[in-house]
């Protein structure tokens, strides 16, 4: 059972870590999906502002990934804040900051 359970845990942590690395290249499959979209609306209807247009929204869209993978890793990291194993070191910094304020 605890053997499962590691291997889950690495497995996660092994999708996680694609998920991560992944992150530059959605960032430029975006802007490039817009700017592609605003050429063909480009070519379909002979407005030129369209191109800036869907460019607009690809880098749009590569900051919302941004967003999205920043709030992730602040929650994954905000949970490890609660774990045992790293409450020595909360305690130590508690410990110089109370030093510093006399």
């Amino acid at each position: 059972m605890q053997d499962q359970d590691l291997k889950e845990g690495k497995i996660q942590t092994l999708t996680r870590s694609a998920s991560d690395l992944s992150l530059g290249i959605s960032m430029i499959v975006a802007v490039l999906l817009g700017l592609g979209v605003g050429y063909l609306l480009y070519k379909w209807l002979g407005y030129y502002w369209l191109i800036w247009v869907g460019l607009g929204y690809g880098v749009a869209a590569a900051i919302l990934n941004v967003v999205k993978a920043y709030k992730r890793l602040h929650r994954d990291l905000d949970s490890l804040r609660h774990e045992e194993k790293y409450k020595y070191m909360q305690d130590k910094i508690l410990e110089e900051r109370e030093k510093e304020a006399r």
